[in-house]
């Protein structure tokens, strides 16, 4: 029971695919035996165990998160990713409430790109980075912000990227469906001029 519980801890954490970072979590165990009891548990677990579904669905809960967090984090690297010098450059679009009055552009500027080299959800290293940089050496309020401050502002923040991300690529389809097709009087321009039109726009080109 200790191990399905470990596994089960671990899967609803990493998604049930990355079964090396769970055979990490259930002691003992090689990469090979935990694969097998994961492909063993997911084929037997419906018939077998009295309350799968709710076990299933935490796991399964726990793989949209992580989902959702992939999406964030490649949202953050395009946005990163248009800027030279996006500590210095890198502008942020607030909403009519989104810039608030606790945080100014200065530290959410800082907040992005460190959250973008730490990776997200590495709150308390985000803290400490935030206390050795001289640039807020003297911005007490800033300092002293929790783990849990920060992590709810970073949300917000990389919520505003996600939009705008996702603003521009659909704005970029529906450019790339106004254009008359080949043989109805039109350019008919290749995709991948279109997907290069959009990149330099500044919207990412997508696949």
């Amino acid at each position: 029971r200790t191990d399905f519980n470990r596994f089960c801890r671990a899967a609803e954490r990493f998604g049930r695919q990355d079964v090396e970072r769970i055979a990490k979590e259930v002691e003992g165990k090689s990469l090979d035996e935990v694969r097998a009891y994961r492909d063993a548990l997911f084929e037997r677990g419906p018939t077998m165990l009295a309350d799968w579904e709710k076990t299933e669905k935490r796991i399964s809960d726990g793989e949209k998160k992580l989902a959702v967090r992939e999406e964030m984090q490649g949202a953050l690297r395009s946005k990163i990713a248009r800027y030279d010098n996006p500590w210095q450059q890198l502008q942020i679009r607030y909403g009519s409430s989104a810039r608030g009055k606790i945080f100014n552009e200065e530290e959410d500027r800082f907040l992005l790109c460190m959250t973008d080299k730490l990776g997200y959800g590495q709150w308390d290293e985000l803290k400490r980075e935030i206390r050795r940089n001289p640039e807020f050496r003297f911005d007490w309020i800033f300092k002293s912000r929790t783990p849990q401050e920060l992590a709810r502002r970073v949300d917000l923040l990389i919520r505003l990227v996600v939009n705008e991300v996702q603003g521009k690529d659909a704005a970029g389809r529906s450019a790339a469906a106004k254009r008359p097709a080949d043989g109805a009087g039109g350019t008919g321009a290749p995709p991948t001029k279109v997907a290069k039109a959009d990149s330099e726009a500044g919207a990412p080109a997508t696949a």
